[in-house]
């Protein structure tokens, strides 16, 4: 009797498998078309902020540094800190993969 209704549960458990992958297959042909990146949607909107973005952080760690005598002083200081986080960043990925 108990093997009777495992192999039944198993059965309809396959049954609900099939029915659950069928329902996956077929949503994802809908969504896939409508699931575009914002990059692929607005090309020149993203790429204008991620300029603003960039040119903005740029242009405020200017001010901030010209706000710093030692730094006005010595470029080489800021120089050397900047090429030693660049180098220390690019360690850590490597070691993060």
């Amino acid at each position: 009797m108990q093997f009777k209704v495992k192999k039944s549960a198993r059965a309809v458990l396959r049954s609900v498998d099939e029915t659950v992958e069928q329902v996956e297959d077929r949503v994802g042909s809908f969504i896939m078309p409508v699931r575009r990146t914002v990059f692929e949607r607005f090309p020149v909107l993203f790429t204008l902020l991620v300029t603003f973005g960039a040119v903005a952080t740029l242009k405020g760690f200017d001010l901030l540094v010209a706000r710093l005598p030692a730094y006005m002083q010595q470029p080489l200081v800021l120089l050397t800190i900047g090429v030693s986080i660049l180098i220390l960043t690019g360690t850590l990925y490597k070691k993060l993969g």
